[in-house]
């Protein structure tokens, strides 16, 4: 062709001809069955149809039927890639320690979580520039799929004791009043001790789901939850004693005296466990705790200095003592008082926060959580909680959104017979109780030939029983029936409670560990630049501020996305909306106002008006201007910072580099402005955008057990970070997913929690290991399912390339020229 360059033919020339002989020679080297060719981690399942007929390139003999280069190579098309993503799960309190002394064995254990090892796609959700809804939205089918390989872990009851004394040390009442039933623990005194226990059974590479149930420490009129930091009124009542506080000589952030740590060599010791059954190494590590941080002794204390991290494993925290009565002010001030002293770093820098800011939340009283690290739990004593959208949606968590277990059924002991013929009779005991329950359920006073069967089977069974042991009258016949009815429903509450917690588990896998991705594509670029556009209307704060948008902070949450083959680079450009008029035209532009029913402070169903903006409009407007700041911001040095090196030195090509822009615009209203009504941030294909407003105090959306969560309107730092999460690596929220089946998004809201970006019931921002490892792997499939459609399109094209003549050999008279062509019309 007169406009191919030389150079591209040869290289393309070569790549056939290398593709061509790898796959021969695995050919050749092994005999590898037709649907399955395992590699590495990856198992490629091929198409199971036949796309040659006849032809061996061994064979001396050709057929008649004239083939094509794909049939002579066979070359198959791949239908998908498996990746193999490891879960362990993890029962405490199962072994009769726990709620209710519920004992699972492992026969309870298989026919509800064996089907947990299954494969789940790689699927596409309808989020995108559009409003994600509930409307039937059919998505592309991606070639990647994802094979869970679950782990069931028995660990010793000593860690179920621990958890137990834990909740108890911490447990606050959410009000000091006499009559308040709902109790608060600091997650972080649970996730700590947790991610300890998993380090030391080097169980942190893989993804851990824990479900918890400890004996509850309070009535059963009673409930506790978990949180981060504490309740309203402990906040009021420490903002109130704000100068008695400080005048304690221990208070500060600088008491960096070092918590408890594990002993490295410890770890060490243990390179290789049993997978399926960790009591004996659960137990070495129950004993470690007790007797070097609960019995407060120092024998094999790493004496380093603790993190910021809430979950780090080695920051066990210390027992905070209080001897005040639970229901006065004055134990507040006391545990207040004792963190100073002896708290994490990260538990003073929170009170600090508490004390010096102007506006401070109280977070939702949850029963679960996801960690920072590999893992998260869910505790079936706890609760039960509630929260999600205020009016209307989907998955909702509700009070029985959790299984709750299952009550034990007491039943009187009865003088059944002990002779050596005991293993006999109770055997026939338990014929006549079955057919007993089967009369009762089938016959129901019918008189069927059926039911007449039953009833001459039960007086054989019972004469047999009188014969055996006199003493047994017929009156114990029919208490052994009644056994048999308690049993038969204690068997199916327990089926009950263990299939919903198997279809909880097995949903957790979907939204937690291998959420959808949007329709927009997130590949792995070499260099990443994130260019913030402060768009301003007024004088009134500084939208960059600690107190309003913290741009470090910002910073520090995106580079642990950070890979290190890349490079981050940070640019900030700030426009008024008075020198840019295109900026001006674009906000105005796109503006609207829009009626929403919500709820009032007393319950009652109101409509208010929505400002918001339209961001498909704002995006199509600030299109032709936004590469100008792009490029401004970038030629800049002072107002751009990079992290990282490039390998490839290329900074422009769309292969090796990306540009998220995010436009912040801060404005200062005196009501709330959002965007596409809901939103306060929206990841767009090209661009994220965020509004920033001067309102600190506003009524979401979102409530959680009755109560409407607050979000700060000034602070858009969550919901920024959220946005550009999603349109640097396609990570959505964990609330989120997709029904093939149907073709809908559908919701979930459990799992909407967590001190992290995604999660609606707190306020932190933090992003977990599972999120870097989703964005990771979805820079992994997004690749793979990119070169399998290559390699698809590419054997489908040598499947049309006809042979001219009859091939004395394989792999000759193949038609280049019309195969570059072709390879060239679809590269374009």
């Amino acid at each position: 062709r007169r406009g191919m360059k030389p150079r591209l033919v040869l290289f393309l020339y070569f790549f056939f001809f290398i593709f061509v002989l790898v796959l021969s020679q695995n050919e050749r080297r092994q005999n590898y069955p037709r649907h399955l060719v395992e590699h590495g981690d990856l198992i490629f399942e091929k198409n199971q149809k036949e796309i040659y007929s006849g032809y061996s390139p061994t064979s001396e003999h050709v057929t008649s039927v004239l083939e094509n280069v794909a049939q002579i190579n066979k070359l198959q098309s791949i239908d998908s890639v498996f990746i193999p993503v490891r879960v362990n799960l993890i029962f405490v309190g199962f072994d009769g320690d726990g709620h209710n002394g519920l004992k699972l064995e492992r026969e309870n254990f298989q026919p509800w979580f064996r089907h947990i090892d299954h494969e789940l796609s790689h699927i596409i959700a309808p989020i995108g520039n559009h409003q994600t809804t509930t409307h039937a939205f059919a998505t592309k089918k991606t070639n990647v799929k994802y094979k869970v390989i679950s782990n069931v872990v028995k660990i010793s009851p000593l860690v179920n004791t621990i958890i137990e004394d834990e909740i108890l040390w911490n447990l606050r009442l959410e009000r000091h009043d006499y009559a308040e039933k709902n109790h608060y623990v600091d997650v972080f005194r649970i996730s700590t001790v947790l991610s300890n226990l998993l380090e030391y059974l080097n169980m942190t590479d893989s993804y851990t789901l824990f479900i918890l149930n400890p004996k509850r420490p309070i009535d059963e009129s009673e409930s506790y939850g978990y949180r981060t930091g504490f309740s309203s009124e402990d906040i009021r009542i420490l903002r109130n004693s704000k100068s008695r506080l400080q005048s304690y000589p221990e208070f500060g952030p600088h008491d960096d005296r070092p918590t408890l740590k594990l002993n490295r060599s410890t770890l060490s010791s243990n390179p290789k466990l049993n997978r399926g059954n960790l009591i004996a190494d659960s137990e070495l590590w129950a004993n470690w705790y007790i007797k070097n941080y609960i019995a407060n002794k120092t024998t094999d204390i790493d004496e380093e200095e603790d993190t910021d991290d809430e979950d780090d494993p080695h920051n066990l925290h210390q027992r905070l003592e209080v001897e005040s009565d639970p229901h006065s002010v004055e134990s507040v001030l006391e545990f207040a008082h004792e963190i100073s002293k002896r708290g994490t770093r990260a538990e003073k820098r929170y009170l600090q926060k508490v004390l010096n800011e102007e506006i401070v939340e109280a977070n939702c009283l949850v029963d679960g959580w996801i960690s920072h690290e590999r893992f998260a739990f869910i505790d079936l004593s706890a609760g039960p909680f509630q929260w999600g959208p205020t009016l209307t949606g989907a998955g909702i968590k509700t009070l029985n959104s959790l299984p709750r277990v299952p009550e034990p059924i007491e039943v009187d002991d009865l003088s059944l017979p002990t002779t050596a013929e005991k293993t006999t009779l109770e055997i026939i005991e338990y014929q006549y109780a079955e057919l007993f329950r089967i009369r009762d359920m089938k016959c129901n006073g019918q008189s069927s030939p059926f039911c007449r069967s039953l009833d001459s089977r039960i007086r054989a069974l019972a004469l047999k029983i009188e014969e055996s042991d006199e003493s047994f009258s017929m009156m114990d016949l029919l208490k052994t029936k009644d056994i048999s009815a308690e049993s038969h429903r204690t068997f199916v509450e327990l089926n009950r409670f263990l299939s919903k917690l198997g279809a909880l588990v097995s949903h957790s896998f979907r939204h937690l560990f291998l959420p959808a991705v949007p329709l927009f594509a997130t590949p792995y670029t070499e260099r990443v630049t994130f260019h913030l556009v402060v768009v301003t209307q007024h004088n009134a704060y500084d939208p960059l501020e600690s107190n309003s948008f913290d741009h470090l902070e910002f910073k520090r949450e995106l580079l642990k996305f950070k890979l290190p083959s890349q490079e981050f680079v940070f640019a900030t450009t700030k426009v008024s909306m008075d020198e840019d008029p295109s900026i001006v035209a674009a906000y105005s532009a796109s503006i609207r106002t829009a009626s929403l029913f919500t709820t009032s402070a007393t319950g009652a169903i109101v409509n208010v008006q929505q400002h918001y903006l339209d961001s498909m409009q704002l995006e199509s407007l600030l299109h032709p201007s936004h590469d100008k700041k792009l490029d401004f911001g970038l030629d800049d040095k002072d107002d751009s910072s990079h992290e990282g090196h490039s390998t490839s030195g290329v900074g422009h090509n769309w292969r090796h580099s990306r540009h998220i822009p995010i436009f912040l615009f801060s404005l200062n209203t005196s009501y709330p402005v959002l965007i596409d009504k809901y939103y306060q941030a929206k990841a767009l294909s090209e661009a994220v955008v965020v509004v920033q407003n001067n309102i600190e105090r506003w009524e979401s959306r979102i409530s959680c057990n009755g109560e409407p969560i607050i979000w700060n309107l000034k602070k858009p730092l969550k919901r920024a970070l959220a946005s550009t999460i999603l349109a640097l690596g396609g990570l959505i929220p964990t609330h989120i997913s997709y029904d093939e089946a149907s073709q809908r998004a559908i919701q979930n809201w459990f799992w909407s929690i967590g001190d992290n970006p995604l999660s609606s019931t707190s306020s932190g921002h933090h992003f977990s290991a599972i999120h870097k490892d989703i964005v990771f792997r979805n820079y992994v499939a997004s690749s793979l399912d990119a070169s399998i459609e290559t390699i698809n399109e590419a054997v489908e094209l040598l499947s049309h390339q006809q042979l001219r003549e009859k091939p004395k050999k394989p792999y000759l008279d193949v038609n280049f020229l019309i195969l570059l062509f072709e390879l060239l019309q679809l590269k374009s």
